[in-house]
């Protein structure tokens, strides 16, 4: 085994790997820095029972051109099932749970001549013989009402430009003798 460790105290050190940074004027990138583990890999702050734990950030770094993507993905398999990936945020202790937010990037590229996008938001499940489902469910509410489900188009700010709209479309079908996917609203 390899330990690379800080030491211990009121205030404890910090341990940093860092690759090589290339020379933009000639076009050469940086190095890469690779953490890998053969049956697991863990990145975890120390546990407290006294003071808040630590935060874990992943992000690429800022830059005048492009910066880096961030990705996120389980391994292919040939024979078995690949892994899943579960984004869960922690149980709570206190009166108020917490949250989850998946916020994506907004552009303020300012020209009059054209119009900038912001970042847009892609839930798309998988492909098969039978195709994957997207559930979107709230919270029961055990003591009180159950938690709502908000789908709201974005606002215009403009005095001449219209806001978004929210269109539900069911699924197609390529065979003569199928039918198109139904679409039902239902309050129990």
């Amino acid at each position: 085994n390899v330990l690379i460790a800080s030491g211990s105290g009121i205030h404890s050190g910090s341990v940093m790997l860092s690759s090589g940074d290339g020379h933009v004027s000639d076009n050469i990138d940086g190095g890469r820095t690779i953490v890998k583990g053969l049956n697991g890999l863990s990145l975890t702050t120390s546990a407290s029972t006294s003071t808040p734990t630590g935060e874990i950030s992943l992000r690429s770094g800022l830059s005048g051109v492009n910066s880096g993507s961030v990705l996120i993905g389980s391994g292919d398999s040939s024979s078995g099932s690949a892994g899943d990936i579960l984004v869960a945020s922690g149980v709570s202790g206190s009166k108020v749970g917490s949250s989850i937010l998946f916020q994506y990037g907004d552009s303020t590229f300012l020209d009059r001549k054209d119009v900038s996008v912001g970042g847009s938001l892609s839930l798309i499940s998988g492909q098969g013989n039978l195709g994957g489902d997207i559930q979107l469910v709230a919270g029961t509410g055990n003591k009180v009402a159950g938690g709502n489900v908000l789908l709201k188009a974005g606002s215009s700010s403009s005095e001449s430009v219209n806001g978004g709209s929210i269109k539900l479309f069911s699924g197609d079908v390529m065979g003569h003798d199928a039918l198109a996917g139904s679409f039902s609203i239902d309050g129990l």
